[in-house]
């Protein structure tokens, strides 16, 4: 697909330090990502603006923190490619590059490919083999073409390493991998995001938004702490179609301070077990996968 880069200018890279996204490339993707140390990182500049906030005066962090979250993301975007040399670089597109990123995270992906045509992206507090129960519930009424995109619960911590992963602004390798996953699939490949899966997409778009790179998928959102809004401003930045998101008004995650769009009335925390599982939801949505289909 993009055989044709000029390569004169360099490479167009995402730049990891310490898992953490520190810089991007403007540009066309050419799925390289390098791993940089803290010499590079810290002579290159890609520290740069975590640095200024470490010193920034008590009043600006206040507000720092209001417009942007904690832990914001302070990602430096090179509008011209880094031409720098650096002593470790991965490919995307090398099945063992990717491997080798992809087992420092918590990520599995399977049955992804130009034939998957529905892709489910799953939430906080679960496993691989609870991720495969829902694959399986959609299977049942759209035939055993669905991909899965999982995020297992931490291995250390359980679900306080999810929140941990959760809550900061900024991308890790886990993003990337997504981002690059997401251009890969077919247009009009429905994705169905649940819980902190709506997270998980809204950094994969984007890094894909700065890279260049649209992937023309629809999206329907399910059980989510991310706001249909932002979803929604976040599809349209690489071409996706968003079709639709449902909250159950009970739902204690979809309903939080965290969703912006959402009512902000206490819930018990006991509704989650009833209101947020994916199988709460899907009687909802099928009419929405189906629409998305029905020409296939």
């Amino acid at each position: 697909m993009f055989n044709g880069l000029d390569k004169s200018k360099g490479d167009n890279r995402v730049y990891l330090y310490y898992n953490k996204v520190v810089g991007i490339d403007k540009g066309l993707n050419d799925n390289q990502l390098v791993d940089l140390t803290f010499w590079e990182a810290l002579s290159n500049g890609y520290l740069k603006n975590d640095i200024d906030q470490i010193f920034m005066p008590p009043v600006f962090t206040l507000v720092n923190f209001y417009k942007n979250g904690i832990l914001p993301d302070n990602v430096l975007i090179n509008e011209k490619p880094d031409t720098n040399k650096y002593k470790t670089q991965y490919d995307l597109s090398d099945k063992q590059d990717f491997e080798k990123l992809r087992a420092t995270t918590d990520q599995t992906y399977e049955n992804l490919n130009k034939d998957t045509k529905i892709v489910f992206m799953n939430g906080m507090d679960n496993t691989l083999e609870e991720a495969k129960k829902s694959v399986n519930l959609i299977k049942e009424d759209f035939g055993k073409n669905i991909g899965l995109i999982n995020n297992a619960t931490g291995k250390h911590l359980g679900i306080l390493e999810d929140a941990i992963e959760w809550l900061p602004n900024y991308k890790t390798t886990k993003d990337v991998l997504n981002a690059y996953k997401l251009k890969n699939l077919s247009s009009g490949t429905t994705l169905i995001t649940h819980s902190a899966g709506n997270e998980d997409i809204f950094k994969a778009n984007s890094i894909n938004k700065v890279l260049g790179v649209n992937t023309p998928y629809n999206l329907i959102s399910v059980g989510s702490p991310k706001s249909a809004t932002k979803l929604k401003e976040s599809a349209n930045g690489v071409g996706a179609n968003f079709i639709i998101q449902v909250n159950h008004e009970n739902d204690p995650v979809a309903n939080g301070i965290l969703n912006s769009d959402a009512n902000y009335e206490f819930k018990s925390l006991n509704d989650v077990e009833t209101y947020h599982p994916f199988s709460t939801y899907y009687h909802e949505i099928k009419e929405y996968i189906m629409n998305g289909h029905k020409d296939e």
